[in-house]
């Protein structure tokens, strides 16, 4: 069992950190059909989306998330070997000291059974892990990608390349990762700020009491 939840971990762990962020490279984020006509047609943007990704936390997010993911699928596969180990010790039981050759054969049988289920059991975890992966990686795109077009717009530039072995060379000048990063930081400070100055609905009521309050004294006293 230990082996089975190394095995996951470490497979998990590999997808993020080889094939998580740096897998997205090369490929091609183009810019919103809205922005075309303030493109200049040809100007390419270069952005590294794993550096955004280690310096947003989201390389760290990713990460914890999947093994937070890998740990609830090793104790579910663990109940599941605890209940066929409990299933087999039962069945030998049942056969007493001295099986039969059909005992024995049904005991075998059996131990093969439950080891297949595991097996089936540890595989289907491990296809749910990695479609976990890839949702938290699309998630990540999205939100880079929403951001990444604007950026890329405002400075008319029509295609976005992500920073990548096949990319050997590019002109600071366009590359866009720093201003994504800091575009990003800053709406998520708006939308915390909004947030934390949003009024519930307690506060709204007992503001509007007090208002009630003020206007019926001026009333009293005119």
């Amino acid at each position: 069992m230990k082996t089975t939840t190394r095995r996951i971990a470490a497979a998990c762990l590999f997808l993020v950190l080889a094939a998580g962020c740096d897998r997205m490279g090369g490929d091609r984020i183009t810019s919103s059909p809205e922005t075309d006509k303030s493109k200049s047609v040809g100007n390419v943007a270069v952005i590294d989306l794993d550096a955004v990704a280690e310096q947003l936390g989201h390389k760290v997010q990713i990460q914890n998330a999947i093994r937070q993911r890998d740990k609830d699928y090793a104790e579910q596969l663990g109940v599941i070997k605890a209940n066929y180990e409990q299933k087999l010790a039962e069945i030998k039981q049942g056969t007493g000291e001295t099986p039969t050759p059909e005992q024995s054969k049904y005991v075998v049988q059996s131990a093969n059974e439950f080891n297949r289920s595991l097996q089936q059991n540890t595989a289907k975890a491990q296809k749910a892990l990695g479609s976990y992966q890839a949702s938290l990686i699309q998630q990540y795109r999205a939100q880079v990608k929403q951001v990444a077009q604007e950026v890329a717009a405002e400075r008319g530039l029509g295609i976005i390349l992500t920073k990548s072995d096949t990319v050997l060379a590019h002109d600071m000048t366009v590359d866009i990762t720093a201003a994504v990063v800091e575009r990003i930081r800053a709406k998520q400070v708006e939308a915390a700020q909004t947030n934390a100055t949003a009024t519930s609905p307690e506060d709204a009521g007992a503001a509007s009491s007090a208002r009630r309050e003020e206007s019926h004294s001026e009333n009293r006293y005119e």
